[in-house]
């Protein structure tokens, strides 16, 4: 980690940038704070959608509950033997951690679920499986740039 003094130039970007991310915080646990009171107030109404009329202005409350199941995957599979494959279905956030164990097996799907990958692109130009000029047109690069500053814990 590289640490030095702050150039005065840049101090007041960063002290003002610090009191914003303090200021988001705040504004964020006070709108948590009012949805919960705008749920509490459909709740008694038995209200699903709202729509107040507010200095002129037309407003859409909704208040929705999102259920989210968790099972024991390995009690149930454990219990239920070879009937348990029958309960499943795809689920993409395994599929990214196993997926450099399932290039063999989406093969042949993947003009179905797969992407042009910028490496391979760039392998198969480089080593003349695919011509360069197949690319012109035929794609769009974006750069993003990202900076972040946060405060270091457990240091002075």
């Amino acid at each position: 980690m590289t640490t030095s003094k702050t150039d005065p130039e840049i101090e007041p970007v960063l002290k003002r940038y610090l009191q914003i991310q303090h200021e988001e915080q705040q504004l964020k646990e006070e709108k948590g704070r009012l949805q919960e009171t705008l749920a509490n107030y459909l709740g008694q109404r038995q209200l699903a959608v709202w729509n107040p009329n507010l200095n002129g202005q037309l407003l859409k409350v909704r208040s929705q509950t999102h259920v989210t199941v968790k099972y024991d995957e390995e009690l149930l599979q454990s219990r239920l033997q070879e009937r348990y494959t029958t309960l499943l279905a795809p689920d993409v956030r395994k599929i990214k951690l196993h997926l450099s164990k399932l290039g063999d097996i989406l093969n042949p799907v993947l003009s179905l679920v797969g992407s042009p990958h910028p490496d391979k692109v760039r392998s198969a130009i480089e080593n003349g499986s695919v011509p360069k000029e197949a690319f012109i047109g035929a794609f769009t690069k974006t750069s993003r740039h990202i900076v972040s500053v946060a405060k270091v814990r457990g240091r002075d």
